[in-house]
């Protein structure tokens, strides 16, 4: 009789946390109306109250107002009660023992509605609404959204169901809101969240500036979506697996930067934890995930390296890495293999569109083997792939020649992994740790393992989105979302697991960059040059497959990448079919130098010969792979591409120039060199001139501070198009402040131009990065001391956003001109600070205060053309302007330049 009640007080119990999360005050500032009966759980009638039923969506003709379906979604994500988490199935009592599925239906309820808000409430920022914002900004309007709320709507809407998640998840699920809470703090959200608290739903939104509102749309829609991510998540999972995926997490959410959360995030919540991933299974074999992380265990690392502060910095890098790494391991070796695959891997795509053609497509098909795992799922054709010319892999017996060659070089290379470790159906659990271990011991500040996360995400992402299904998804969805997608990722996420298996050999038995135990190298740094070195290959691979994928190859390189590509896939084929889940590094650097030479147009034969200064050139940069990445992402850009693969040929020393003669040489760049004067520009080249003109640092800049300027990032090429105007364009240096490994901690981009006025040369300097921390007074002192000795060297003005340009008379013969504006009561005399012509068709300029207010310039991605080679990078009103020094007092304060950084801004 005791046991008919548990339902009854099961569901009380529910209803009465969903009735206190109401009464919150952000809630009751949201919702103004009564509350209507379609906010409550719906619950089926078989369903005992355990996963309740949700209320049907909203149909076309209905129009729910944001903040009602916002509100709704956030309550049945919190609707679920902790003593039943993750079971699929729950006996109704009051229904005579009738077996309810709740779990599932719920589950697939919850991702229907986030579709449903993703479309209609989480669309990317509308090019409508900035529009209708720019126009309403320009004619002074007071409300910039006149031609459209429903964007500022959404956005209250959207914070306000990310506040009921947070609240909700305080008292409902505290384990899961440990890690909640701190991604509205990850994504700038918790000023907002504060003011929400004390009563003020509006914001600002309405008078917000369309770049700011722009970039607060970005971060809100992320930040909805992660939270989804892992309370769904969290709700579904049973309770061990729970704490396990919350672990994972938490370190991703508090480390792993901005624009690369979400994809980590989904990998971890639904690639590994989610209902219907094969990777579940692997995971209930295992005592814990967390294994070698997890104090008390006989393998922890944690006793020997938490007394150093360097070796704890190190191991808290491993901890963030570890999950990923032995995921997509694990998944290599639980994918199933036989011996008449052809190719059971993602890399299918791009074999199924060479034997289009010839008709082989059938062949493929019936050698497809049987899957019992979902990882090896096969892939539907890509009619978006171009076909190989005559010259290519084109039949059915070339291809089948290709794979048997695969498969005894595998068997012939003598730094293979061992057979015996994957045998008997046990999984090598141990390998990930021990390579991570060996990389942190070689050098604990290095940040190789940090490069992992971000390569095996961007290997990941890029290999699952050549395929045409991938594509056709809408950019508010997640690819792990879809069943048909599914099997893309989960084959994906095998592939380059065998390239980390490459690792895991390397760590146990180095194979050397010219043969074992050579080089005068020890094992541990070895490995290092080795890891950066299989992370550069492997992304050039994935290079030259989205090109192809993309159609960018002239008929005649279309056959030869395409045969290098289908070779390369025989070799992952080949290592599953012998259920080997590592590729050896010999296969895996020949492959990368086959890549090398389409790239450098130059015979594979001669890099071979020239390995070790191949090898020592890419090892110069401290992130090699972002060079390839980069080249991957503006290949299809017609003005950069030649640019890139010049720069890149001069790296590696196959073209007749230097990079110095392209920095110095190039006749865009003189065209700017000569309109300064040559001693200026000798004092400008001098060693002692302070601040570094280093190619390799002015690469990095994006990078070391996770700007818009990043390579590895969701954008591709939309910003960092401008790295080549710092890296080839010798007027361009960087006053820095680095670490012990030459990471940026500080930095001011600075550039040599010329005055519109007077065309004579000065210093401008960008605004201050900080890297670490926000900035401290000690990183402040230290460029400002640098800016000091510049001035000195040069002998000419050094400035920055807060200055203003001594009186000169205009000279007018050489073409020199301000620009007189009055507006809003200002009166202001802006000298335009000018690139006079340059090799980089880009360039980038960062935000000035009265861009907006009083045209003070065009801030962003700047482009150059034909038709107006010159670029103002800056500007800044002449001191005789008779409203300098409102403009002076108004930026005081404003930017690090200006501001004396407090005590707390030191912590």
């Amino acid at each position: 009789n005791t046991m008919r009640f548990v339902p009854i007080l099961l569901a009380l119990f529910a209803r009465m946390g969903v009735d206190a999360l109401l009464s919150t005050a952000r809630l009751r500032g949201i919702a103004s109306r009564p509350r209507a009966s379609v906010l409550a759980p719906h619950r089926a009638d078989s369903s005992c109250g355990v996963y309740p039923q949700w209320p049907p969506l909203p149909s076309a003709h209905e129009a729910w107002e944001p903040a009602t379906a916002m509100r709704t979604m956030a309550m049945q994500l919190l609707s679920v009660p902790v003593q039943v988490m993750g079971q699929s199935r729950t006996y109704d009592f009051l229904l005579n023992g009738e077996v309810s599925t709740g779990l599932t239906a719920w589950r697939e309820s919850a991702w229907a509605w986030r579709n449903y808000m993703a479309n209609n409430y989480l669309a990317p920022y509308d090019e409508l609404d900035a529009a209708a914002r720019r126009s309403s900004a320009t004619d002074g309007s007071c409300n910039l959204l006149a031609a459209s709320t429903v964007p500022v709507k959404s956005l209250r809407a959207t914070l306000g169901a990310i506040a009921q998640l947070c609240d909700g998840a305080r008292t409902r699920y505290p384990k899961l809101y440990a890690v909640l809470k701190f991604i509205p703090k990850k994504n700038g959200l918790n000023p907002l969240l504060a003011r929400m608290d004390k009563g003020d739903f509006d914001l600002g939104l309405d008078s917000m500036q369309p770049r700011d509102f722009e970039h607060l749309n970005r971060d809100v829609r992320r930040t909805f979506n992660q939270v989804f991510l892992l309370t769904v998540t969290f709700v579904t999972l049973p309770r061990d697996l729970s704490n396990e995926m919350l672990w994972c997490s938490r370190v991703v959410v508090e480390k792993v930067k901005t624009d690369q959360r979400t994809r980590a995030m989904e990998v971890l919540c639904v690639g590994a934890f989610a209902q219907f991933s094969p990777l579940r299974e692997v995971f209930a074999c295992l005592d814990s995930l967390r294994g070698p992380f997890e104090e008390g265990t006989d393998s922890s690392l944690i006793s020997e390296w938490a007394m150093d502060p360097k070796a704890k910095q190190a191991w808290e890098r491993m901890r963030m890495v570890y999950p990923f790494l032995q995921v997509c391991y694990l998944a290599a070796q639980m994918q199933q293999a036989a011996e008449s695959a052809v190719l059971p891997t993602a890399s299918d795509a791009t074999v199924k569109a060479s034997t289009i053609k010839s008709g082989a497509a059938e062949l493929l098909d019936s050698l497809r083997l049987p899957d019992s795992t979902g990882l090896s799922e096969a892939l539907p054709d890509s009619p978006g792939l171009p076909e190989l010319d005559s010259t290519g892999i084109s039949d059915a017996a070339s291809l089948a020649a290709v794979f048997e060659q695969a498969k005894a070089a595998l068997a012939a290379a003598p730094d293979a992994a061992d057979p015996e470790r994957y045998a008997n159906g046990q999984f090598d659990v141990d390998g990930v740790p021990e390579f991570l271990r060996r990389l942190a011991e070689a050098s604990p500040e290095e940040k190789t393992i940090n490069s992992l996360l971000y390569w095996t995400l961007d290997l990941l992402y890029n290999r699952a989105l050549t395929s045409h299904l991938t594509l056709q998804l809408p950019r508010t969805q997640f690819i792990l979302e879809y069943a048909d997608t599914r099997g893309v990722v989960f084959a994906a996420i095998a592939d380059v697991g065998r390239h980390i298996g490459t690792l895991v050999t390397a760590a146990r038995t180095p194979p050397g960059l010219d043969g074992p135990g050579s080089a005068g190298l020890s094992g541990a740094e070895e490995l290092i040059k080795l890891t950066k070195i299989v992370e550069a290959h492997t992304t050039l691979m994935q290079s030259l497959r989205d090109a192809t994928a993309a159609g960018l190859w002239s008929d005649q390189m279309q056959a030869t990448v395409q045969t290098l590509l289908v070779e390369y896939d025989a070799m992952i084929a080949a290592a599953a079919a012998a259920r080997l889940p590592a590729l050896p590094f010999s296969q895996v650097e020949a492959a990368g130098f086959g890549a090398l030479a389409v790239l450098l147009e130059s015979p594979v034969e001669s890099l071979e010969k020239r390995r070790e200064e191949v090898h020592t050139a890419m090892l110069e940069w401290r992130n090699p792979e972002l060079l390839f990445r980069y080249y991957q992402d503006n290949l299809a850009d017609p003005e950069m591409a030649p640019i890139v693969n010049r720069w890149m040929r001069a790296i590696f020393g196959t073209s007749a120039e230097t990079l110095r003669d392209i920095r110095r040489r190039d006749p865009a760049n003189l065209r700017h060199l000569n309109s300064i004067d040559q001693a200026v520009l000798a004092r400008w080249y001098d060693k002692e001139c302070p601040g570094t003109a280093s190619m390799r640092t002015l690469f990095m800049i994006g990078e070391d501070a996770g700007s818009c300027l990043r390579v590895i990032g969701t954008l591709k090429n939309k910003f960092n198009r401008a790295l080549m105007g710092y890296c080839l364009q010798s007027h361009v240096r960087v006053l820095v402040v680095f670490d012990s490994v030459k990471r940026v901690l500080a930095r001011s981009l600075i550039r040599l131009l010329v005055r519109s006025d007077t065309r004579e040369p000065v210093i401008y300097c960008d605004a201050l990065f900080f890297v670490s921390g926000g900035g401290t007074k000690t990183l402040l002192a230290e460029i400002r001391e640098q800016a000091t000795a510049l001035a000195v060297h040069m002998q000419i003005p050094v400035v920055h956003a807060g200055c203003t340009l001594p009186y000169a008379p205009v000279n007018e013969a050489a073409g020199g001109y301000i620009r007189d504006v009055k507006q809003l009561g200002y009166h202001v005399h802006w000298v335009d600070l000018l690139e006079i012509d340059g090799l980089s068709p880009y360039t980038y300029s960062e935000d000035l205060p009265w861009d907006e207010m009083l045209d003070q310039h065009t801030p962003g991605l700047r482009h150059r053309t034909a038709d107006t080679p010159n670029i103002v990078v800056a500007a800044l009103p002449r001191a005789d302007s008779p409203s300098a020094a409102e403009y002076v007092a108004e930026i005081t304060g404003r930017t690090a330049w200006t501001r004396e950084l407090s005590a707390a801004d030191a912590e």
